[in-house]
C-alpha cells in the first residue's frame, strides 16, 4: 500500500475476504441458535414413533433459517404417503420461494384434496394459479380464502385481477 496526498490511509479489505468471514460467523450463529432445537427435535425422530408434525417442524425450524433444502426433505418426509397438509403447504411455499410455480401448484392441489378449506392451502393455491397468469383460478381460490378468512383474504388483495390486467380492490371488505 503507497499513500498518497490527501490519503488518511484506511484500506478496505477484500469483498471476498469480507464475505468469507460473514458466511463463517453466520454459520456460527445458526448452529449455536439452531443446533440444539434440531438435534431434540432429531432424537426424537430417531426414537422412533414421532408422527408427521415434528419432521415438518424440524423442517420450520432449518426454513426459518434459510436451509431450503433441508427443510424441503423434513417436508417431504412429513407428507410422506399420508398427505400431512402442514408439510405440503411448507413444501408448496418453498416452491414459491424458488420461483417453482407448476411445482407449487402441483402440491397445493395434493393438500387440497386433503383438506379443501383450509385457508393456508386456498392461498397457496390462490398465489400459485396468479404467478402462473392463471388469473381466473386465482380469483376463484382467493374467493373461496375470502369467505373462510376474509382477513387473511385482505392481505393478499393484489391476488385479484381484473380481465384486464389491473388489480381490482372493488372485492374487499
Amino acid at each position: 500500500y503507497k499513500r498518497q496526498e490527501g490519503d488518511i490511509g484506511i484500506v478496505c479489505p477484500e469483498p471476498s475476504r469480507i464475505r468469507g468471514i460473514y458466511e463463517a460467523q453466520m454459520a456460527r450463529v445458526v448452529e449455536r441458535e439452531l443446533g440444539p432445537k434440531a438435534a431434540d427435535l432429531r432424537r426424537r425422530i430417531e426414537a422412533g414413533g414421532a408422527g408427521a408434525a415434528v419432521w415438518n417442524s424440524l423442517g420450520v425450524l432449518y426454513g426459518r433459517w434459510g436451509l431450503y433444502e433441508q427443510a424441503r426433505e423434513q417436508f417431504v418426509a412429513a407428507a410422506g404417503e399420508t398427505g400431512y397438509v402442514p408439510a405440503l403447504v411448507n413444501l408448496g411455499n418453498l416452491a414459491l420461494i424458488g420461483e417453482r410455480y407448476d411445482d407449487a401448484l402441483l402440491v397445493f392441489r395434493r393438500a387440497h384434496e386433503r383438506a379443501p378449506g383450509s385457508k393456508y392451502v386456498l392461498l397457496g393455491l390462490a398465489r400459485a394459479c396468479y404467478a402462473l397468469e392463471r388469473y381466473g383460478e386465482a380469483q376463484g381460490h382467493y374467493e373461496r380464502l375470502k369467505a373462510v378468512d376474509a382477513e387473511l383474504a385482505g392481505r393478499y388483495a393484489f391476488l385479484v385481477v381484473s380481465r384486464k390486467g389491473a388489480v381490482s380492490y372493488t372485492h374487499l371488505t
